[in-house]
C-alpha cells in the first residue's frame, strides 16, 4: 500500500509540473515589437520642439515632422500648405507613429509625437514666412480652401452622397514651378 501511494503521489506531481509549465506566462508575439517601437519613440519625451526647429533652422537642415497612422501627416501645417507653400522642404515621418498601436505607452508616445511635430513645424513654418521663402501669401490656407470647395460641390447635389471631390495638389509649369490656382 505505500509503494502505490508513493506512486499516485509521482503521477500527481509530474501532472501538476506539466499543468503548471502549460500555464506558465508568456509574452504575446506583439509585446517584443511593442517595447521595440516605445525604445524608438522614447527620444521625444526629453524633445524640445521650438529649440530642436531653431538648431536645425540655424545648421541649414529645414524639414518637417509627419505622423503617421493610416497615412502620414504634416502636423501643424497641413499637408496642401506643406506641399504648396513649401514645396522644397522634405517632410520625414516620425520612426514609430502608426495607427496600429501596440501598448498603452504606444498611445501615449503617438500623443507626444503629435504635439511635438505640431509645435516643430508651426515654428519653422513660421520663420520660413517670416524669411519670405513660402511660395504663398500670409495666412493662405490651402486645406481649407480644398474642403470649402468640396462642400460646395457636394451641396450642389444632395442626392448623391458625398462623391464629389476638389482636388488641391500642386500643378507645376514645364520649367517646374508651381502654377498658382485658376480663379
Amino acid at each position: 500500500m505505500y509503494m502505490s501511494d508513493l506512486k499516485v503521489f509521482r503521477i500527481i506531481l509530474i501532472f501538476a509540473a506539466l499543468f503548471s509549465s502549460a500555464c506558465e506566462q508568456r509574452t504575446a508575439p506583439w509585446e517584443a515589437e511593442a517595447r521595440d517601437v516605445e525604445a524608438t519613440l522614447l527620444w521625444l519625451d526629453d524633445a524640445d520642439p521650438i529649440r530642436m526647429a531653431i538648431d536645425d533652422l540655424g545648421s541649414n537642415s529645414i524639414k518637417f515632422y509627419q505622423v503617421c497612422s493610416y497615412s502620414c501627416a504634416s502636423v501643424g501645417i497641413g499637408y496642401l500648405n506643406g506641399k504648396r507653400c513649401f514645396p522644397l522642404v522634405e517632410h520625414i515621418p516620425i520612426k514609430g507613429t502608426s495607427d496600429i498601436i501596440l501598448s498603452e505607452e504606444h498611445e501615449r508616445l503617438m500623443g507626444v509625437a503629435h504635439r511635438f511635430a505640431t509645435q516643430y513645424n508651426t515654428e519653422v513654418a513660421r520663420f520660413l514666412n517670416d524669411k519670405g521663402v513660402s511660395k504663398c501669401d500670409h495666412g493662405v490656407d490651402w486645406g481649407a480652401a480644398r474642403n470649402s470647395l468640396t462642400d460646395f460641390v457636394w451641396s450642389l447635389n444632395r442626392d448623391i452622397s458625398k462623391q464629389g471631390h476638389v482636388g488641391a495638389y500642386p500643378v507645376k509649369n514645364k520649367w517646374g514651378q508651381i502654377e498658382p490656382p485658376p480663379v
